[in-house]
């Protein structure tokens, strides 16, 4: 498998592990939102590029590789605070854990970062379901 795969197979795996109240983690999506069970949680890699920094202390490469996480609720499901509150916490549940730590499962990375989706995030803007989400960056490190 590539290491595209292999990241985007680890933060599905751990986010089956946080207990939220979601029906699936899908891996794939095609686009039609009728085909997925909500509330779920659905994870791309579509336009993200990979992150390259060299680091000159030690002769090798930081490559960051994203996966997009995002949550997808039925309109009406939960409303107003209750909403937002729900949603803010999936996306917290995420960031925790998962920033600054390394990845199960893919010992060749360092440490994962956490980045906010931006507000034009040309996946994010295509569901009309979308309720939260982040990207989840996995560093390896190559030298």
């Amino acid at each position: 498998m590539s290491r595209v795969s292999d990241v985007r197979a680890a933060v599905r795996a751990k986010i089956l592990t946080l207990g939220l109240p979601i029906t699936a983690v899908y891996e794939r999506f095609d686009g039609e939102e009728q085909t997925v069970d909500y509330p779920c949680c659905v994870l791309s890699t579509q336009g993200l590029a990979e992150t390259e920094r060299v680091v000159t202390s030690g002769g090798g490469t930081a490559i960051g590789y994203g996966v997009r996480v995002m949550f997808l609720d039925r309109p009406g499901r939960l409303t107003g605070d209750a909403a937002q509150a729900a949603h803010e916490a999936w996306r917290e549940a995420v960031d925790d854990a998962f920033r600054n730590k390394a990845l199960a499962g893919v010992p060749e990375v360092l440490a994962c970062r956490v980045e906010r989706l931006p507000p034009g995030d040309p996946v994010r803007r295509a569901i009309q379901r979308f309720a939260s989400g982040l990207v989840v960056r996995a560093v390896y490190w190559v030298a």
